[in-house]
């Protein structure tokens, strides 16, 4: 059973990276490639945001539409017709797929699907994927996929704890036409552990729940009715695949415009801890909330730091109020600052440093902490005033406000970074300083 309301992520909980370089160039060229940071896998904790509108789980069951525990004369558990690809097998109410021991190096795929008649729906399904003993970590792609009545299919792909809205051809051979970039969320289990994943759709999007707790939203909704719901398993030639169980799939069609998703928006003072946090530590970094926000005081020179949190989206703007001591004109290489668009293909940071300039980068595995602006600012107050930062990414566009005035708007096509999770990031100066940098009055709000 789903829980009762969709807690929502605090998008603040640094976590100190485990390596760090002695040194960083202090004034890095535009699209010079400059030393990659390390992050921290650690995440966002639960919290008790002030707003939280987005849709509960529990309020969008509509009427149960399909029921399949997967039964062995399912039509979903037909044996697999080509061979040296998958190996498919239904007993105790289990749909397990693992690759075939006689596979050869070739990119396979596997699909099981049954006839709708829908509008707007809800897939509701438990998961269960097993690493490859040969492979290190968990590579098995997998998931869900609807096709429209105009022939268009729709996906849900799922590779360890990343996820990924598709849209396929299904003229022939299926294809890729396009898709989000893959976004890790800390809702949804590692390896090993049962997962109940929801799928809510309609013409606005879909909302994709792991284990009760909004991990994404679709930038494309739902076009007519649709007429064929699936589950897939796919790898590539040089991966390895384990084992994936499903378990108890339910479709609830809904009617009318009973599922309308809420524009998500989460509002945080940043004045308290978490359980995930506390229990968690840092490295290289001590740190306390207070009655006027988190207090970050780095104690590695030149160190960075980061986190990203909350729900997946296309469109997004987040804010905060950053307080440290800025002196213009003065050499000082620290910076702190906001995340947008973080996935596993990169992200897009806009900082304020403590010399009186700003800096925009977009950081990607193929060219790492690319700056893309970088100027002195009259917007940016010297001192120990506090600087309200809200950077707006939407699509390609970047927009990147201090102090209610615009600095900068940029056009990013480059990579292609339209989808992800909002957070924060910051670097250390050269001398260690206690309360260096202070966060507070934290907003992230969906744009589109």
């Amino acid at each position: 059973m789903l829980k009762t309301r969709v807690e929502i992520f605090r998008v603040l909980l640094f976590a100190g990276c485990l390596s760090f370089s002695a040194c960083q160039p202090e004034t890095p060229q535009p699209e010079e490639l400059v030393q990659t940071p390390a992050f921290s896998s650690s995440d966002l904790a639960n919290a008790n945001p002030t707003e939280t509108p987005t849709t509960e789980p529990q309020d969008v069951h509509g009427e149960l539409f399909f029921s399949e525990d997967f039964k062995a004369d399912s039509a979903l558990c037909e044996p697999e017709s080509t061979p040296n690809t998958f190996t498919v097998n239904c007993s105790e109410n289990l749909l397990s797929i693992e690759q075939s021991d006689g596979r050869r190096k070739v990119d396979i795929f596997s699909s099981r699907e049954f006839p709708v008649e829908l509008g707007s729906f809800s897939l509701e399904v438990e998961t269960l994927s097993k690493a490859a003993e040969k492979a290190r970590s968990d590579q098995n792609s997998y998931g869900f996929y609807f096709v429209d009545e105009n022939g268009q299919a729709h996906a849900l792909r799922l590779t360890a704890q990343y996820f990924s809205f598709e849209t396929w051809s299904r003229i022939g051979e299926i294809k890729v036409e396009e898709k989000t970039n893959p976004a890790f969320s800390p809702t949804i289990r590692s390896a090993g552990q049962l997962n109940t994943l929801r799928l809510n759709c309609s013409a606005a999007g879909c909302d994709f729940f792991a284990n009760g707790e909004l991990a994404g939203r679709s930038p494309v909704g739902l076009s007519g009715k649709t007429k064929t719901i699936g589950v897939f398993a796919s790898s590539n030639w040089d991966q390895f695949f384990g084992n994936v169980d499903f378990k108890q799939l339910r479709i609830y069609a809904f009617s009318g415009d009973h599922h309308k998703p809420q524009v998500y928006s989460i509002a945080d003072p940043l004045t308290s801890a978490s359980e995930i946090f506390a229990g968690t530590g840092l490295s290289g970094a001590f740190n306390k909330y207070d009655t006027d926000g988190f207090h970050f005081s780095p104690v590695i020179p030149y160190g960075f730091y980061g986190v990203k949190g909350g729900p997946a989206l296309s469109g997004m703007s987040v804010g905060v109020t950053i307080k440290m001591e800025v002196n213009p004109g003065i050499s000082n290489s620290r910076f702190a600052g906001l995340v947008c668009h973080s996935s596993l293909d990169g992200m897009v940071m806009a900082v304020i440093r403590a010399d009186g300039t700003y800096s925009v980068y977009r950081d990607t595995p193929r060219q790492p902490f690319a700056l893309l602006a970088q100027k002195a600012s009259s917007a940016i107050l010297p001192g120990q005033a506090k600087n309200k930062l809200r950077l707006d990414c939407v699509g390609d566009q970047i927009t990147f406000f201090i102090n209610g005035a615009q600095v900068e708007s940029l056009t990013n096509t480059r990579y292609e970074l339209h989808y992800g999770r909002a957070g924060l990031f910051t670097k250390a100066g050269g001398t260690p300083e206690p309360d260096a940098i202070m966060f507070s009055d934290l907003i992230v709000s969906e744009i589109g």
